[in-house]
């Protein structure tokens, strides 16, 4: 019994030191969180309506604003998958773990480095409010053909500031995440409207949109914009 409790504490020991010494601070966040809040290339928070915000949790991370960086449900399934198939799609990450991926770490799919973005997610998230977090996720993530951040996105495929978004685009936008090298408006017009369909769907049942909503943004065409 005490030789369990001291391996206990020897473990949480090692543990805390790895977590201070290893797992990076936030201070590069901190400082693309000030660049965001007054840097007119980025889109602010007021910059981005909600329905866009919620269009990428719905696609994303549907637990997002209840969640303290991790998703154990759907990191569980992703290791029963693994563990199933015996292919590493190490999958399950959250917003913030994927902020945390892009700004800290590599993009092989290793254990380890999951590892690392669960720690980090969490002390993100200790660090920075859910809207703080998503807005730097928004700002950062790449959305295919040189387009990185929801601004520059916005942009490229329509021509519109973030605040002229139609909820179909906003929505289209997102769908384009899982694979934005190969799955995007441009390339595979005809998946991504499917998937958009999708995630209209899904938020109306998280009750993000009306039905009125809804059925005005599933009638929509994919009206790109034509360089």
């Amino acid at each position: 019994m005490v030789r369990t409790s001291l391996l206990l504490a020897l473990l949480i020991s090692l543990f805390t030191i790895y977590f201070k010494i290893v797992v990076p601070d936030t201070h590069r966040l901190d400082v693309f969180l000030y660049q965001i809040k007054h840097d007119p290339v980025y889109a602010s928070s007021e910059d981005i309506p909600d329905y866009v915000k919620n269009a990428f949790i719905a696609s994303e991370d549907n637990y997002f604003l209840e969640h303290s960086g991790v998703d154990y449900v759907s990191l569980l399934n992703a290791v029963k998958i693994l563990m199933m198939t015996g292919e590493k799609r190490i999958g399950g990450s959250t917003i913030t773990m994927q902020l945390a991926k892009n700004l800290y770490l590599h993009n092989r799919k290793t254990f380890f480095r999951k590892f690392n973005e669960i720690l980090i997610a969490f002390k993100i998230e200790q660090a920075f409010t859910k809207d703080e977090i998503l807005v730097m996720y928004l700002n950062m993530v790449y959305l295919g053909h040189n387009s990185y951040g929801i601004k520059e996105a916005a942009r490229f495929y329509f021509n519109k500031r973030v605040s002229e978004l139609s909820i179909s685009e906003a929505t289209i936008l997102a769908v384009s995440l899982p694979a934005p090298s190969r799955v995007t408006p441009l390339i595979e017009p005809e998946t991504i409207m499917q998937k958009r369909d999708e995630i209209l769907i899904r938020q109306l049942a998280l009750k993000y949109i009306q039905p009125e909503a809804y059925y005005k943004a599933f009638k929509e065409p994919l009206n790109l914009y034509k360089k």
